[in-house]
């Protein structure tokens, strides 16, 4: 409380604007990543709009409406790093499936050769049985 016994007037937000409240906040946009590895990756730094010198004042109805609007950023936040780390190990899932796709045609070219081998070797000791 400030020194008059009433509340301090909310801080702004990013925008300048003070919170209203009970409002949900709009999550920011996250831009499209460039999956090159050589660049990045960038986002947008997460603001919060919850008004914490109101919290007690209301009875406790702000109280629900901050938690209620906390969970939902947090929620949003996740979706956000799960969508990030998909973008980010996708290339590795693609190489991956690449080496096995290359690692079933080795195999196949080796039973190829070895059964190749294998009957050059019988029509080689059939030859030296005639002799």
């Amino acid at each position: 409380l400030g020194a008059s016994g009433s509340p301090p007037p909310p801080l702004p937000g990013a925008d300048g604007m003070a919170p209203v409240q009970g409002e949900l906040m709009e999550s920011p946009k996250v831009p499209a990543l460039d999956r090159s590895p050589s660049k990045p990756i960038k986002s947008k730094p997460v603001t919060s709009k919850i008004d914490w010198n109101s919290i007690g004042t209301d009875g406790g109805q702000s109280i629900h409406l901050q938690s209620a609007a906390m969970l939902t950023e947090a929620a949003e936040i996740e979706t956000r790093l799960r969508q990030h780390i998909l973008e980010l190990i996708e290339p590795t899932i693609q190489r991956q499936r690449q080496v096995e796709v290359r690692v079933k045609e080795c195999k196949v070219a080796s039973d190829e050769n070895h059964h190749e081998l294998v009957a050059l070797k019988r029509t080689i000791e059939g030859q030296e049985n005639l002799r």
